[in-house]
C-alpha cells in the first residue's frame, strides 16, 4: 500500500472495548451499577450450528458480580448474559446512535458481538467513548478545526460543533464512573495497575 494504509479506518475487532456499549443498553433497560449478573457455565443455542459457550480469559468462574465489577474486570460471561437478556437488536441499536458505521442488521450477528467479534473503525470507537466522555451527546468527529493560506488568511474554520443526544446523561455518567473506578476493577487488574491513572 505504499504507506496509505489509514489503519484508522480500517474494520477491526474491537474486543472488550464494545461492552461499555452493552452496558449502556442494560442500564437504559432496568440493569443498575448493582444489578448482579451470574458469572457461570452457558451455552446457548445457534440456530443451524453448534452451541455458543463463552469463557472468561482467566478461565475462572467469578459467582455473582454485579455490573459495576462485571465491567470494571472485563468479565465475558456476564457480558454475553446481558445482551442475551436486553437483546442483540438493542445493543446494536445503541451502537449505531453513538458512532458505530460498520455494523449492518442485527440478525448478521450473535451474542459474541458484546466481545468484540464484529469489526469497527478506530475512529467510530473514539466517537462512542466521547459519546460518554460528553454526557451523553455524540459529538461528530471532525479532526480539522481550521485551515489557513500561507500568509495566515482563514480559508475554512469549523465553527458549528453537530452534536445530538443519544443517551441519557445518567447513564453516560455511571459507565465513565465504573471505567475510572480503580477498585472496581482490582480483582482482575490489581489496585496498581497501569490503568489507575
Amino acid at each position: 500500500n505504499g504507506g496509505n494504509y489509514n489503519v484508522t479506518q480500517a474494520p477491526r475487532q474491537p474486543g472488550s472495548t464494545i461492552k461499555v456499549v452493552t452496558y449502556s443498553a442494560a442500564l437504559m433497560n432496568g440493569f443498575t451499577a448493582a444489578t448482579t449478573i451470574q458469572d457461570s457455565p452457558v451455552s446457548f443455542a445457534i440456530p443451524g450450528s453448534t452451541t455458543y459457550s463463552p469463557v472468561n480469559y482467566d478461565g475462572r468462574f467469578h459467582g455473582q458480580v454485579s455490573l459495576r465489577n462485571a465491567l470494571g474486570n472485563s468479565i465475558n460471561i456476564p457480558a454475553v448474559k446481558t445482551l442475551n437478556k436486553i437483546g442483540v437488536e438493542s445493543m446494536i441499536d445503541l451502537a449505531k446512535k453513538m458512532g458505530i458505521t460498520t455494523w449492518k442488521e442485527p440478525v448478521d450477528y450473535g451474542l459474541a458481538i458484546t466481545l468484540g467479534a464484529a469489526e469497527v473503525k478506530m475512529t467510530d470507537l473514539a466517537v462512542v467513548y466521547g459519546t460518554l466522555a460528553n454526557s451523553g451527546e455524540k459529538v461528530d468527529l471532525n479532526p480539522i478545526l481550521k485551515v489557513t493560506n500561507y500568509q495566515g488568511a482563514v480559508l475554512e474554520e469549523k465553527n458549528e460543533i453537530r452534536q445530538k443526544k443519544v443517551l441519557p446523561e445518567e447513564v453516560a455518567f455511571i459507565i465513565s464512573n465504573i471505567l475510572s473506578d480503580n477498585s472496581a476493577r482490582a480483582m482482575e487488574f490489581g489496585l496498581n495497575s497501569p490503568l489507575n491513572i
